[in-house]
């Protein structure tokens, strides 16, 4: 999904390389391992990411102007029951669609999340999450658009 979002940023910000804010990471579970170690599925089955119910998480920096677009092109990436396509393999909580935006719910945002959704016809892939404080610092797209003030792009 970063790949994805990092397109969407050159397509739809005119955005550089150098510009791009994409970054992947882990979110939405328990903290981490006893030792704060989450990590992807592995042979030792240490700190795996899935266990800790934590999801593939993708965090950026977008103007709140184009929230909407963001929306929509998330929302494009899955089919009617909001699974992707093109990931046969990537099933379970740890592939579930999640974004986290700025208010959670009651934002004004999750309603043009909400449209964006029911303009491409994925209603039903939405699940809203939050994290309150730590939502500007910590890697999360869960699929996370993090909208900001500043700029333009």
């Amino acid at each position: 999904m970063q790949h994805e979002f990092v397109e969407a940023e050159r397509k739809i910000l005119g955005r550089s390389d150098d510009q791009i804010t994409a970054r992947a990471g882990y979110a939405g579970g328990k903290a981490g391992a006893s030792d704060g170690k989450v990590c992807y599925h592995n042979a030792g089955n240490i700190a795996d990411y899935g266990k800790l119910g934590h999801a593939e998480v993708v965090s950026m920096r977008i103007p709140s102007s184009k929230f909407y677009d963001f929306a929509v092109e998330y929302c494009k990436l899955f089919d009617k029951d909001g699974f992707r396509p093109d990931q046969f393999g990537d099933r379970g909580t740890e592939y579930r669609n999640l974004v986290g935006i700025p208010g959670g719910k009651s934002s004004a945002l999750a309603e043009l999340l909400v449209k964006a959704s029911v303009a491409t016809g994925k209603y039903t892939l939405l699940q809203f999450c939050f994290l309150p404080a730590l939502l500007n610092t910590y890697l999360t797209s869960y699929t996370k658009l993090v909208p900001t003030t500043q700029g333009t792009n």
